[in-house]
């Protein structure tokens, strides 16, 4: 007494209700069956390689590779590597994850553009971020040439240390210089001597042992020029 057009019934409860086979092996073959103690629909690939798919009933989670999905697409290789492909024909156009919600189809987007080899983010319908083909990160920017291009403010912020930006000599750590503020002091430490260079030419050096020095065309303008020069302390001053 079937209720549909074709209805299957197999008395067998551990076995599979239909295969789709190849006609020269059965071992390519599809079974598609029930398991009993959730009622899943189950996909099963008899060759080796072939990972299950699993629709559970009461929560419409589908899993792949694996017979517990805990979300609505859950994906277990079997092993410690488990990949999501997202491709195109051919070496142009894009690949797109986007995030929707009711009012929106796509204000969030993770999108590989693939002529160009550049990954871009983006969050309530703007570009964010963007690392190009050279690895190059932007920020606020859609073409870094730098490893980190950021357009408009940079902020640091450290409860117990205070903040700091630290740059490393080519990865050599014992060479790194420091521009830190703690308790509202700003503090400017280096391995070496520290420059200023306006407009790219160096006027004034700090050196490592603690002398100031001016280039030859510097001078030293105070707004209240005193009447004597005077000068205290164990310093040198050299000319």
């Amino acid at each position: 007494s079937p209720d549909v057009k074709l209805q299957i019934i197999n008395s067998d409860a551990t076995q599979n209700i239909l295969s789709l086979a190849n006609q020269n092996s059965a071992s390519h073959s599809f079974d598609f069956g029930r398991i009993v103690s959730t009622g899943a629909l189950s996909i099963q690939g008899r060759q080796t390689g072939y990972n299950d798919i699993l629709l559970a009933p009461t929560s419409g989670n589908v899993g792949i590779g694996t017979d517990s999905p805990g979300a609505k697409l859950e994906i277990n290789n079997g092993s410690t590597q488990t990949e999501l492909r997202i491709s195109v024909t051919g070496d142009t156009g894009y690949s797109t994850i986007n995030f929707s919600d009711a009012s929106d189809i796509n204000p969030g987007q993770i999108y590989y553009h693939h002529q160009q080899n550049l990954m871009n983010f983006r969050t309530n319908d703007n570009d964010r971020m963007v690392i190009n083909s050279s690895g190059n990160v932007g920020i606020g920017m859609t073409s870094p040439a730098v490893p980190l291009d950021v357009e408009g403010k940079i902020r640091s912020t450290n409860d117990n240390s205070g903040s700091y930006l630290e740059m490393f000599n080519d990865g050599d750590v014992s060479g790194n210089s420091f521009i830190k503020s703690t308790s509202g002091e700003l503090i400017i430490e280096s391995a070496a001597d520290i420059t200023f260079s306006p407009n790219s030419t160096e006027k004034m050096r700090i050196t490592s042992t603690g002398d100031i020095e001016l280039a030859a065309s510097s001078r030293i303008v105070l707004d209240d020029q005193p009447t004597a020069s005077t000068a205290s302390g164990s310093g040198t001053i050299v000319k």
